[in-house]
Parts: structure tokens; sequence; C-alpha cells
């Protein structure tokens, strides 16, 4: 049996440099506010913001040029995670709304006057504009609404907000001392070790989720030993009332999995979804199409920073 003591001891130790830590920190930030409002049923909100702030102070202490470039690198890494997770958030908040007041109320239009789509095709300095809307009008509806519904709405506001300015900064040290430095790295071990603690609360023994939000390998220098093998996809079923599609996807060796959808005809694929997490190399997952048009969808298996070969196109018609 293992120590018990084992599982209250901090594992990111000196033996981690603070380069790999900071890398490490931000990237698993990333991909638990990106997920946070979804996967994670709002676990982690409480551990969003003393983790910013514990990486930020730990930031300025660093004086290591390729260490600040590493730490740009994870932050667009995790902007990016979230807008590829962001169409099946608000996807959940369409169909809650769509639920409430039906197809052609003037709720619907209050709350998307300019449809879904504006979320995947506006620039980055737009969204948080549509999140703030999307927020305000559901607010307003709350009272028809599932409270789960209008926390979702403004955990998408907050977790944007988060990933759009971190990306865009970057904090200069000076007149560090050691002991300064030394602060800095071990409170940001702490923190580290308690988004660890509850993900052990929430999810005891998922350890898809714990490697999806706690990317090791970026702790020891590496990428996974191999690449996932081929993906293959297929439509498990569309329920044309709600629009929903669901699929199943494979791939060996894959823990998570980005999904790519283009209108029937078009050249060029869009990630509708990233971070889709596996089980055994498998998953299932379910998004909400809109208008009447024919939709192509592929698959990719990906382990850590590896890729494999993307699936065949599945055709989803609208009905």
């Amino acid at each position: 049996m293992m120590a018990l003591v084992k599982f209250v001891t901090i594992p990111f130790d000196d033996s981690i440099s603070s380069s790999l830590l900071l890398t490490f920190a931000e990237a698993s930030l990333g991909r638990i506010v990106a997920h946070n409002t979804g996967l994670l049923e709002g676990h982690f909100t409480d551990r969003i913001t003393p983790t910013r702030i514990a990486i930020t102070a730990a930031e300025a202490v660093v004086t290591d040029g390729k260490v600040k470039i590493a730490l740009q690198k994870a932050r667009t890494e995790a902007k990016e995670t979230f807008l590829a997770a962001l169409p099946a958030n608000v996807a959940k908040v369409y169909g809650a709304v769509l639920a409430a007041f039906g197809p052609d109320a003037p709720e619907m239009t209050e709350c998307f006057p300019l449809g879904r789509g504006v979320f995947s095709k506006c620039p980055d300095e737009q969204v948080n504009n549509h999140l703030e809307q999307l927020q305000t009008a559901v607010t307003a509806q709350a009272a028809a609404l599932p409270a789960a519904t209008v926390t979702l709405a403004g955990g998408l506001v907050s977790g944007w907000a988060g990933v759009y300015s971190a990306a865009g900064a970057a904090k200069d040290a000076t007149g560090v001392t050691a002991a300064a430095r030394d602060a800095a790295i071990q409170t940001l071990r702490v923190e580290l070790f308690k988004n660890l603690m509850t993900c052990g609360l929430y999810y005891p023994d998922d350890t898809d989720k714990a490697a999806l939000l706690f990317p090791q390998h970026l702790l020891e220098g590496r990428t996974p030993s191999s690449t996932p093998g081929a993906a293959t996809l297929a439509l498990q079923g569309y329920v044309a009332q709600t629009h929903v599609a669901t699929f199943t996807m494979s791939a060996d060796g894959a823990t998570v999995f980005r999904l790519y959808r283009r209108l029937a005809g078009e050249a060029d694929m869009t990630q509708v979804s990233g971070d889709i997490p596996a089980t055994d190399g498998a998953a299932t997952f379910s998004i909400v199409l809109e208008g009447t048009a024919a939709y192509e969808f592929a698959v990719e298996g990906v382990s850590g920073t590896r890729v494999g070969e993307r699936s065949d196109l599945v055709t989803v018609a609208q009905q």
C-alpha cells in the first residue's frame, strides 16, 4: 500500500525548474478555465483567481527571456483552448433558452441577436462584447432558465477575460531577491497542489480528467513517447427537433480529441472543440448544429504535443 502521507506531499518539488513549472502552470490553468463551466461543472471556480495571481507573481521574478517566450506560447494555447470549447458551451446556453421559450420567441433573439456563429467568427477583441451581451440577456430571463445556465453564461465572460488578458500580458522582473523568487515559486507550487487536490476531491479515480488538466510531460520537459493512431469518427445519432448530433471517436493512444467542421463542399475546416477527454482512446461528444446546411466533420487524436492522423469525413445533413 502507498504511504498515505504521500497524498498530502506537494509533488512540485525543487527538481522541477521554474521554467518548466511556469509553463506547466499556464497550460494547466488554461485547460481549467476552458473546461470549468462545462466538463468540470464549475468546481474549479474558486481556484482560478488564486492560481492566476500565483503565476503572475512567479513570472515577475523570472528573468530568463526563454521562459517568457514559453509562457506566452502557453498563454496563447490557453486562449485557443478556450475558443475551441466555446461553441459547445454556447450551445448549452442556446439549448436551455430554446427549451424554455421555443425557436420563434423574442427571448431567443434577445439572447442570440446574431446567432451562435458569431462566437466562432468574430475577432478575439470582440468575443467579450458578445459574451457580455449573452450574459446580460440570460440574466434578465433567469427566472425561466435553469440556474446552471445563468452560471454558465457568467463563467464564460470571466473565463474569457482571464485567458484573453493573460495572452497579452508579460511581466518584467525588477530588483528581485533570491528570497522573493523562492517565495513566489513556493506559493505557485502550493496553488498547483490545491488544484490537483480539487480534481481528486470532485473526480476521484478519474485519471482522464487529471491527465487533461495536469499535462505532466510539460514538467518533465518532454513530449509523449508515441503519436496517437489514425482517428475514426462515427455519427451515433442526430435529433432533428433539437439539432443535436452525437459522435463517437477513437484513436489508439489518444488522451484527447479535436473535432473539426466545415460546410459541405468548402475547402477549409474549423476546429469546433478541442481537448475532448478520451477514455482508453475513445470518446463521445455532442454538438448543436445551425441552419439547414449539410456539415462535414473530422476528428484527430492528440497526446501531449503529438497529433495523430485525422479521420475520414462524416457528413451530417440538417433536417
